[in-house]
């Protein structure tokens, strides 16, 4: 299931009330975009720690919506440094 299939269901019949503007898959984006009046960006938790709390707040929506995330890469293929570093810190978990 996509994204904005999981938000159809949490919003229920209200989902086809709303206006939705744009979709991004770049926090950053969707912050300027709020912070300029433009809307209203649902994301992850955390997602706006690198905003100014005067520029931009984030708000737990309720029910809470969760999910798992899947991390996949090839293997016995040769990695960059960066690759190896970030491989090593997600099997850290």
């Amino acid at each position: 299931m996509n994204v904005q299939s999981e938000l159809a269901n949490w919003f229920g019949k209200d989902f086809s009330k709303l206006q939705i503007a744009f979709t991004s898959n770049l926090g950053t984006n969707a912050g300027v975009m709020a912070a300029n009046g433009l809307g209203y960006p649902i994301s992850i938790e955390g997602a706006a720690k690198y905003w100014r709390e005067d520029i931009l707040v984030q708000r737990r929506i309720s029910p809470e919506i969760t999910t798992s995330t899947v991390i996949a890469w090839r293997r016995n293929i040769p990695y960059s440094l960066a690759v190896r570093k970030m491989i090593e810190e997600i099997n850290a978990f």
